[in-house]
């Protein structure tokens, strides 16, 4: 009889070694200032899959006229893409209680591949309550 497929149960990319890979943060970001919350490249001879991953804010006190944030998730690949980017902002001024929130879904990276997630916000009185983080796994090549 000849078998056609794989000869153990172990037959999935990931069952190569997994490790469980995740990070997050919340942070207050005040006037003029930025924090990248979760960073995480992939080691060589590695590929990872993220699950999820989110960046939220939350506007704690009033952004001031002309002041205003930006929450990303930025992939960067190496190779010829650049990057994969999430973006969102508050508007400028935005009120006490304003909410953005932006997730991306299932991502595969490769080695030396860049996840970050990025708030920042200009110069001004306001501040943002921000959270960030992923989920994901880590196998061999």
């Amino acid at each position: 009889m000849r078998q056609y497929g794989p000869s153990s149960t172990r037959s999935g990319f990931q069952d190569r070694n997994p490790a469980r890979i995740a990070s997050g943060l919340t942070s207050s970001i005040t006037a003029g200032g930025s924090n990248v919350a979760p960073s995480y490249t992939v080691p060589a001879n590695r590929r990872a899959l993220i699950y999820s991953a989110h960046v939220s804010g939350l506007v704690t006190t009033v952004l001031a006229a002309g002041q205003n944030s930006d929450l990303i998730i930025r992939i960067t690949k190496t190779g010829p893409v650049v990057a994969d980017q999430v973006h969102d902002e508050f508007a400028i001024a935005a009120a006490a209680g304003s909410r953005v929130s932006r997730d991306i879904g299932s991502k595969e990276l490769t080695q030396a591949d860049l996840f970050e997630a990025l708030v920042t916000i200009t110069a001004g009185t306001g501040v943002i309550f921000a959270s960030a983080g992923f989920s994901g796994v880590e196998y061999d090549v």
